[in-house]
């Protein structure tokens, strides 16, 4: 610790005698700048997790999540999307949804409409809780975001 301020003492004084003599030479070591670097996530090697979406309109999600201005890619989206619930496998029932979806947060909603091209969906980050009794509870969120047509806002 003694050597730590010792170096600190001694760079200070280092730039005030600088500061005073500009030819002067500088003794303390001085490190070069340090090089910061824009992480790259590996490619996820997993199953695709949806049939309605994939990791391009994800990438795009997690965009609009981090309220981005460009949009992340499939390398850089920094979130992992998990499968909940997917209806023609778990059933389409109140009780399956609440089963597999209670105090879940920050989930991403993606629901094909029967017999049409439509997908709507949301986003929820304060999470779902199964409601005790009515009156139901409302929260009101600031980060939440429904879409419609949603493959047209992805194009």
């Amino acid at each position: 610790m003694t050597h730590h301020l010792f170096s600190k003492k001694h760079l200070w004084k280092d730039i005030m005698k600088r500061i005073a003599d500009p030819n002067r030479p500088i003794s303390s070591i001085i490190l070069p700048p340090r090089i910061i670097l824009t992480p790259t996530l590996p490619i996820r090697l997993t199953e695709p997790f949806s049939t309605i979406i994939n990791e391009e309109h994800a990438a795009e999600i997690a965009s609009w999540v981090d309220e981005k201005t460009t949009t992340y890619s499939t390398r850089n989206n920094p979130y992992e999307f998990r499968l909940l619930l997917r209806g023609s496998r778990d059933g389409f029932t109140r009780d399956r949804f609440w089963n597999l979806c209670d105090m879940k947060k920050n989930v991403v909603l993606i629901i094909k409409v029967k017999d049409t091209d439509e997908i709507l969906g949301g986003y929820n980050p304060i999470g779902w809780e199964k409601p005790k009794s009515k009156p139901f509870k409302h929260i009101i969120c600031d980060k939440k975001f429904i879409i419609k047509n949603f493959l047209d806002l992805l194009g």
